[in-house]
């Protein structure tokens, strides 16, 4: 699912498959609608789309008007769906976006897969969601407000973008071992990881430093869950 900030245009690519095969639609034959957070319609209903003999990927515009998020909810889901007729019979497409506030923090993918020491072709970029690790902290953060330590330009920013890195690595944890690769060779280099029998360590390790990041940020200590009982600094990822 693709992130769209509120009020923005944005764009989604569709492509127009059945199974792996590419499917091109007959000429005129395609139209797309966005559906709203209760699957109503909006202003964008049956657009046409322009195709040709080799069309078999659409690239649509997600108007600003759409795009919007209405009071009380931290974020909207929509839905664009496109119809199409292929051999004589009608199809149907759905895909999904999410419509989300700008986020203060600067918390990247990459500082996930840092923490956790694996790869991007081991967890991609889509694989890891920061906007929900974003809300989980600030809901753990209250009373304190996350958006004000995240403009704060102190040690509690710093502290408040580590606590949503962990909550980011958390939600990943579950399924690591089936993620991570053993062994690799890429070249001329070349890499072997024992293997990963639980990480239940890690898991306790991670938490213990989100309790400790978020007493950084907003001042407030709390009990140390009692998930965590390694005394021991333990490898991210072998758990040894």
């Amino acid at each position: 699912m693709i992130d769209i900030t509120s009020g923005t245009v944005g764009t989604i690519t569709i492509p127009l498959l059945e199974g792996k095969a590419p499917l091109v639609p007959e000429a005129g034959s395609v139209f797309y609608s966005i559906l709203d957070q209760t699957g109503a319609a909006t202003t964008v209903t049956a657009r046409p789309v322009t195709t040709d003999v080799t069309t078999h990927t659409l690239r649509l515009e997600l108007p600003a008007e759409v795009n919007t998020i209405a009071e009380g909810r931290l974020f909207e889901k929509r839905v664009v769906l496109v119809t199409f007729r292929w051999a004589g019979s009608t199809r149907q497409i759905e895909a999904f976006y999410r419509v989300l506030p700008r986020l203060a923090h600067t918390v990247t993918p990459d500082d996930v897969r840092n923490y956790l020491g694996i790869s991007e072709h081991e967890i991609s970029d889509e694989s890891i969601d920061l906007p929900a690790a974003y809300f989980y902290v600030e809901a753990d953060f209250k009373p304190v407000s996350l958006a004000t330590v995240l403009t704060s330009g102190t040690v509690a920013e710093i502290a408040a973008n580590t606590c949503i890195t962990l909550q980011a690595a958390i939600r990943l944890l579950p399924s690591i071992r089936q993620r991570i690769a053993q062994q690799q060779t890429n070249g001329l280099h070349e890499f072997q990881r024992p293997q990963v029998v639980s990480t239940y360590e890690l898991e306790a390790k991670t938490w213990e430093r989100y309790v400790a990041a978020r007493a950084e940020a907003t001042g407030i200590e709390i009990p140390t869950r009692s998930l965590v009982v390694a005394t021991t600094d333990t490898d991210a990822i072998t758990g040894e």
